[in-house]
C-alpha cells in the first residue's frame, strides 16, 4: 500500500491474508480501516500500516450513502451467527455435548437474529 492510497465505503481490495473483500462504515479512527471478507474471514477492523491492503475495485456500483453503520453491524452479527452455527455443528458431532448447552447456544442465536432484524 503506498502512503497516498485513500480507501471509500464499498471499494474492493485485497488482503495477502484475508482475502477479498469491501470496505464497510465503521466508526472513524485514523489509520484504521473496517472490511468485509469473503468466506470464513469475515468482518476485520485493520490497522492500515500493517494490513498491506490493495485496491482491487473503485466503488463504483454500489450506492455508498446507502451504507451505514447499520450494515457494517449486520454483517457482523451474520458473521457471527454463522460461527456459532459451526460451533454447534462441531460440539453435536465431535463432543455428543448434551443438550442444555445445545439449548443456551441456540437461545444465544435466536437473540442474535432478534437483534439482527432489530437492525432492519
Amino acid at each position: 500500500m503506498s502512503e497516498q492510497e485513500t480507501y471509500q465505503i464499498g471499494d474492493t481490495v485485497l488482503s495477502p491474508i484475508f482475502g477479498k473483500g469491501v470496505i464497510l462504515p465503521a466508526q472513524e479512527e485514523e489509520g484504521y480501516i473496517t472490511v468485509r471478507f469473503e468466506g470464513e474471514a469475515g468482518v476485520k477492523h485493520l490497522c492500515l500500516q500493517y494490513a498491506k491492503l490493495q485496491k482491487v475495485e473503485a466503488s463504483t456500483s454500489i450506492d455508498t450513502e446507502a451504507l451505514t453503520h447499520q450494515d457494517a453491524l449486520k454483517a457482523l452479527i451474520k458473521d457471527q451467527m454463522e460461527a456459532l452455527d459451526e460451533c454447534w455443528r462441531t460440539i453435536e458431532a465431535e463432543y455428543g455435548i448434551g443438550p442444555s448447552i445445545l439449548d443456551t447456544i441456540e437461545e444465544l442465536r435466536e437473540r442474535a437474529k432478534e437483534l439482527l432484524e432489530e437492525q432492519s
